[in-house]
């Protein structure tokens, strides 16, 4: 995709080969790809909108409850956001490890692989990052 290419391209175009494989899986024709279906967090949780956004979070388990998969576009810091571990083993309540697709072809460069090789390696619920951000008097969330 070349240098020039933004981190949310990057994303998408690993998404759109994910639902390709994912097709192949399911359909047994990968150009079935658009019945493939996300629900992507970060872009259907929506970020600018307090109220909405404390109802969706309220629903962040149940959503994923009612996810077959897990597509993570594991990044180096993947580990290290608390929201993301806890998607993961909120995930992993109702579903198989094997239900979950890891894709880090990406971002892997030889520069990189030490990183995330290190990330899995030193993964500590302790070490997490988040922050606390207060939405309304009586509800307040960890964003990560």
């Amino acid at each position: 995709m070349g240098e020039g290419c933004s981190y949310s391209a990057i994303k998408a175009s690993e998404i759109c080969n994910v639902a390709k494989d994912l097709a192949a899986l399911d359909f047994g024709d990968y150009s079935r790809w658009p019945e493939i279906h996300f629900w992507v967090d970060k872009c259907c949780i929506p970020q600018a909108h307090p109220e909405l956004m404390t109802w969706c979070l309220d629903l962040l388990e149940e959503f994923i409850a009612l996810s077959d998969r897990l597509v993570v576009i594991l990044s180096w810091s993947y580990f290290d956001r608390l929201w993301c571990v806890y998607e993961w083993v909120c995930f992993l309540i109702h579903n198989k490890a094997s239900s979950i697709f890891l894709c880090v072809d990406a971002f892997v460069r030889s520069r990189t692989l030490p990183l995330l090789l290190e990330s899995v390696k030193n993964f500590s619920l302790a070490n997490c990052k988040c922050s606390l951000v207060v939405l309304r008097s009586t509800f307040c969330f960890l964003f990560c």
